[in-house]
Order: C-alpha cells, then sequence, then structure tokens
C-alpha cells in the first residue's frame, strides 16, 4: 500500500466530513449531503489509488459516481452499504445544479441529512480500518 497516496486522499476526505459536519449544523442540508458525496468518493479513491495501485492520471478513475468507484474499489461492500450509496450518489450531482434542487430540499429533512452524515463518517472509518491494520497507524480526523 502507497500510505502517503492514502493520507493525500484521506486529509482531502476528512476535511468534506468536518465541512459535512459544520454545514448540517447550520442546517445547509443539501451541501452537507454533497459533501458526504465527496468524501464518501475520495475515500474510495484513496482505497483505489494506494491500495490496488490504480494511477491518479487514469481517466477511468476520474468519476463522482459512487456506486462505479465501489465496483472499481473490488472491495465486497455490504448491501446495506451499497444502498447508502446508491442514495448518496444523485445528492452528489444535485447540489451542484439549482434547477433540481428544491425537489430534493423538500426531501433532505434534519433526521435523513444526519443520517447521510453519521453513514458517510462510519463509511470512511470502514475504508480506513481496510486500508490500515493497526488502529494507531489511522490518520487523524
Amino acid at each position: 500500500m502507497n500510505t502517503q497516496i492514502a493520507e493525500k486522499w484521506f486529509e482531502l476526505t476528512d476535511r468534506d466530513v468536518k465541512g459535512a459536519r459544520n454545514l448540517l449544523k447550520s442546517q445547509d442540508y443539501i451541501l452537507a449531503c454533497y459533501h458526504c458525496s465527496q468524501a464518501v468518493e475520495k475515500a474510495l479513491k484513496a482505497y483505489i489509488f494506494s491500495v490496488l495501485g490504480k494511477s491518479e492520471r487514469d481517466k477511468k478513475y476520474r468519476i463522482h459516481d459512487l456506486i462505479d468507484l465501489a465496483e472499481f474499489s473490488e472491495l465486497e461492500i455490504p448491501e446495506k452499504t451499497l444502498g447508502f450509496l446508491d442514495n448518496l450518489n444523485p445528492l452528489g450531482i444535485v447540489a451542484r445544479y439549482e434547477v433540481k434542487q428544491s425537489k430534493i430540499l423538500s426531501q433532505l429533512v434534519p433526521e435523513i441529512c444526519s443520517q447521510y452524515v453519521l453513514n458517510t463518517e462510519e463509511f470512511v472509518l470502514w475504508i480506513k480500518n481496510k486500508l490500515y491494520t493497526q488502529p494507531s497507524d489511522l490518520p487523524k480526523e
């Protein structure tokens, strides 16, 4: 495993998780979920690039689709978690375009958004645990 690559991606991941938490507190739910999507994407890329040794320059991995990245990771992701990724996936796109935001905003109540943030934190920790063999090796959040 290339720990330098993993640490670089997890630094970005951790910033997105922190941003999601802060945006949740300020009740900006769509942007909180957007940062959740970003964190999951970067955690998957950390695994793909550092463990599988895939090139960061390969256009195949320059995507934002969480399901495709999950497949590229070759990880055995639990079905429940895949459901979470499937639900989170469109929020990474919708947050960028005002046209579709109103429909999504009406569905992003605080409880749902809080669950997205919690699931994101758990997923990132799960990926980190797959990467690092000892708890002391885990990067700090």
